[in-house]
This record gives C-alpha cells, sequence and structure tokens, in this order.
C-alpha cells in the first residue's frame, strides 16, 4: 500500500493570527518593510505616506509610533509629526522593550500598533558576530506579538541608507523591501546578489536591469514583494513576478519549462 507523504496544512484559529488583508500588492498586516536609500532618496516621505495616509496603512493602526534622531529638524517630517501618537528621538535597547510590553499589555484585542524606525540605525542593530541584538530579536517573532485573545498587532517600518546594515537575520524577515534612488555599483551589486530570485532567469544582471526600468522619474523606487516573488516600480507597475503552476511548485515548473520538445 502507498503511503501518503503529503505535507497538509495545520488547523488554525485564523482571527487570532491578526491578519488583515490589504489586496495583494502591499502587505498584509502585520508586516515588517524596509525602505533602503541614501540621503534624500524620498524614504520619508514613502514612510509616511504608508503610515499615515488611508490609501496605504493610515486606518488599520490606532497607535502609530515613530523613532528617529532627526524627527524634529526633518522638514519633510514636520507637519506629520503631530499624527503620530510617540515620537522618540532616541532608541534604545530599553525603549524597544516597553514599548513591547505595552503592545502584550493592551487590552484592546483590536488595537494594532506601528512603529516607524527613521534611520535610527545607531545602536540599532549588533554588529555581525556579536549577540543577537533586541531589535534583531525582535523582528523573527514581531508577527506573534500580542495577547492571548490576538497575535498580529505589530506592524514595522525600517529605514536605511546602507546596505551593509541588513544582517541575513534581518533580511530573511522582511516581507518586503523598497529600493529608494541611486546606488553605487559596488552596493547593487550586493543587492543583486541577494534579490536575484525576483528575476525570469535568476541572475544578478538582469536584477540589475529590472531595477534601470523602476528609475524613471525622480523619486521612483523599486518594490521588491519577497512573498509574492514580485518586482515593481512603485506599487503600481508590474516588471516581473514568478508564476506558480497549480500543481506544482515554482521550481517544478522551472524544470518543465527548460526541458526540451520531445
Amino acid at each position: 500500500m502507498k503511503k501518503d507523504f503529503k505535507v497538509y496544512p495545520l488547523k488554525m484559529n485564523s482571527d487570532k493570527l491578526g491578519e488583515v488583508n490589504m489586496g495583494g500588492t502591499i502587505p498584509d498586516v502585520p508586516f515588517f518593510k524596509i525602505l533602503l536609500g541614501s540621503v534624500r532618496a524620498g524614504k520619508s516621505c514613502l514612510a509616511t505616506n504608508l503610515a499615515l495616509s488611508p490609501r496605504f496603512y493610515g486606518d488599520q493602526f490606532g497607535c502609530k509610533i515613530l523613532i528617529s534622531s532627526t524627527a524634529k529638524n526633518d522638514a519633510v517630517l514636520a507637519d506629520a509629526l503631530e499624527h503620530f501618537d510617540f515620537v522618540f528621538e532616541e532608541y534604545s535597547e530599553s525603549l524597544l522593550n516597553e514599548l513591547v510590553k505595552m503592545i502584550e499589555s493592551d487590552e484592546d484585542a483590536d488595537c494594532k500598533y506601528l512603529i516607524v524606525f527613521d534611520d535610527a540605525i545607531e545602536g540599532l542593530i549588533q554588529k555581525r558576530g556579536g549577540k543577537p541584538d533586541a531589535f534583531s530579536r525582535l523582528i523573527t517573532r514581531y508577527r506573534h506579538v500580542g495577547n492571548e485573545e490576538s497575535e498580529g498587532r505589530l506592524s514595522i517600518i525600517l529605514c536605511l541608507q546602507y546596505f551593509k546594515f541588513l544582517t541575513p537575520i534581518i533580511r530573511n524577515n522582511a516581507g518586503s523591501l523598497c529600493l529608494c534612488g541611486s546606488f553605487s555599483q559596488r552596493e547593487m551589486n550586493k543587492i543583486a546578489e541577494v534579490y536575484s530570485f525576483l528575476t525570469p532567469d535568476g541572475e544578478e544582471k538582469t536584477f540589475i536591469e529590472q531595477y534601470k526600468k523602476t528609475q524613471k522619474n525622480p523619486y521612483d523606487f523599486a518594490y521588491l514583494n519577497v512573498k509574492q516573488q514580485a518586482f515593481y516600480r512603485n506599487f503600481d507597475e508590474l516588471v516581473y513576478k514568478k508564476t506558480f503552476d497549480k500543481d506544482c511548485s515554482c521550481e517544478e515548473k522551472d524544470k518543465k519549462d527548460n526541458m526540451p520538445n520531445e
């Protein structure tokens, strides 16, 4: 008798996951999103749109928190500060731990939280080879932050200037990445090496070609949706998306496509 080795999904109460479907293009709630780009590349503007505009996530969070050392000196953020419930100019692990405790002790099960880290890299991420920092530990479990009634109450936006600060732990837990502005060839090569799977052939040079297609106008950005395995120019122009056969995996489809005709 042939044994059944198929892996079946687990039964679960989806209501306790705290997930909110955002329609397919932008990530569902909860999420961990990275905005990467140099100074004046549009990261703060993009983060503010995502956090505050009802076209994106503005209506999804009962509490919005901004951590930015330049928040009160940044002209881009000046008018947005009043729309955040808390603004902190200094980051510390104790602050992050207190915020997580606040979320977990909130008895309002419907209240979701968003934390935006705007270029708060100093003291945030431990150097490679060291003991995992509080931020890295948090993003490995952010989807489960909540209480007995509901998890999925915390989402995170991380704005950074340099790809080198994205450790494997951080990259592997980010569901999406926005590349804002231009990058040095060396930096772009590193990005392409990691995300070349978001191309038809898995080649780094193809990734760079796709990225160039997204840079048509000032402040255009490349949006990489890792979960969907999709590559966009901004949020509304699809450059490439991996397709899945209904009855086989993506890898199996690639093998089929590359088989010679009989």
